[in-house]
């Protein structure tokens, strides 16, 4: 389904390069189809490298689309998104310096979110967890020990289990 709206959207972005909204809706084409094919941590078929291309082409759109709309925060938070994307599976396919420059790039954007919309918890949670992968692929870059914890569904069960990991160790 997803290749079948990118077989469409495709030819319709490039035939008008200046249409904001068709570049928009290729981005997200691409970025459903990066889910769908690798994201960690989610079901997918995976597909790593054709997820990471998805979204590096994602990212060109998305970043058109930011620098033609600069004030539109949703734009910004899009990009942020994918280039969060982009830093899970860099990581995961051993590029440690691509995920702490993607790592870095969303911070600051979702930062700089979370600053102009006090208001917004998407924009400071969205930040909170662009932190915590930026500075796990910080230390891996760095040769630093690191731990990462991955909860399916937080219940009273799966939080009794990690207690009993953390008193264990």
């Amino acid at each position: 389904r997803y290749e079948r709206a990118l077989a469409l959207r495709a030819p319709l972005a490039a035939a008008a390069p200046d249409d904001v909204d068709r570049r928009r809706a290729l981005a997200a084409t691409h970025v459903r189809l990066g889910d769908v094919k690798g994201l960690e941590g989610y079901a997918n078929l995976g597909d790593t490298p054709g997820a990471l291309a998805h979204y590096r082409r994602a990212l060109a759109e998305r970043e058109a689309v930011a620098a033609a709309r600069p004030d539109d925060p949703e734009a910004r938070a899009a990009l942020a998104r994918t280039l969060s994307h982009a830093g899970i599976l860099a990581r995961v396919t051993g590029d440690v310096p691509a995920a702490v420059a993607y790592g870095r790039r969303a911070v600051a954007l979702h930062a700089a979110l979370a600053a102009g919309d006090t208001a917004s918890a998407t924009h400071r949670g969205d930040l909170v967890a662009a932190q915590g992968r930026a500075t796990a692929d910080t230390l891996a870059k760095n040769g630093r020990p690191t731990r990462r914890m991955h909860v399916e569904r937080l219940d009273e069960r799966a939080l009794g289990e990690l207690l009993m990991h953390f008193m264990l160790e």
